[in-house]
């Protein structure tokens, strides 16, 4: 595992991301509660968070941790491209490493919702 210092705190660099672009909340939903189904069932084989986020106006879904077995890879990618796959902006991708970093001891299974009238 790589690490990397931000702000004098070291943060996991997970090898692992996959990302798409929606045009609305509801079709980032409608990849994003599939995929977290897909990763809740498949547990055991894998090490992986899934965040629905709206980031200037964008909304992405995005799937970040150890690398997954192929297959769910390949099931992964397909969901994802329902959008259109992108590149995170580094900025982002420490955001939500260190995210994922701070939830990761608190359970196996975390979830956290925030609502925010606007972003919908």
């Amino acid at each position: 595992m790589v690490f990397f210092q931000q702000k004098g705190v070291a943060v996991l660099a997970y090898p692992f991301y996959q990302a798409a672009r929606f045009p609305s909340a509801e079709e980032a939903g409608s990849v994003y509660f599939p995929l977290q189904e897909m990763v809740f069932a498949a547990h055991d084989d894998c090490d992986l968070s899934v965040y629905r986020i709206r980031h200037e106006g964008v909304w992405l879904v995005v799937v970040l941790g150890e690398p997954p077995p192929k297959a769910l890879y390949l099931r992964i990618e397909a969901k994802l491209t329902n959008g259109t796959l992108v590149t995170l902006r580094a900025d982002v991708l420490r955001f939500l490493q260190a995210r994922r970093s701070q939830v990761a001891p608190l359970a196996p299974w975390v979830e956290l919702h925030h609502h925010e009238e606007e972003e919908r």
